[in-house]
């Protein structure tokens, strides 16, 4: 397939004079149209940088047990913390949205704070960070 869709990214030019690129698809799905093949296929490499994400901030590559049900639990209680995470950071550390959860983690989690309790709300201190705030 040749396209010039695409703006990033290293490509390789399939004629200097033209902004064209090469993509090649391999596939055993005879039923869908080239372009929508292509498209389907796009759309799957988007999720691979989440999943990567997802392995090095939360551990997900690593399988605790061999029981299905367990394994199925663990990676949905892992992707509701993942949830959590970009909820929050979207609320109250606007500039960090754009980060990745294991920088996330170690400038905005794992920092020293107090758990208290005042005028029956909780609220979490966290220490002064100046180069962070």
């Amino acid at each position: 397939m040749r396209t010039n869709e695409r703006d990033s990214g290293r490509q390789v030019q399939l004629w200097n004079e033209l902004d064209y690129t090469v993509h090649v698809y391999v596939t055993n799905d005879r039923d869908r149209g080239l372009d929508e093949l292509a498209r389907l296929y796009d759309d799957r490499a988007r999720i691979e940088p989440l999943i990567g994400e997802l392995k090095n901030g939360f551990g997900i590559g690593k399988v605790s047990t061999y029981a299905f049900e367990a394994n199925e639990a663990a990676f949905l209680i892992t992707l509701l913390a993942y949830n959590l995470l970009r909820r929050w950071v979207g609320e109250k550390v606007i500039a960090a949205a754009k980060w990745q959860a294991s920088g996330i983690r170690r400038t905005r989690i794992r920092v020293p704070a107090r758990l208290l309790r005042s005028g029956g709300r909780w609220e979490l201190r966290l220490a002064p960070r100046p180069l962070l705030n």
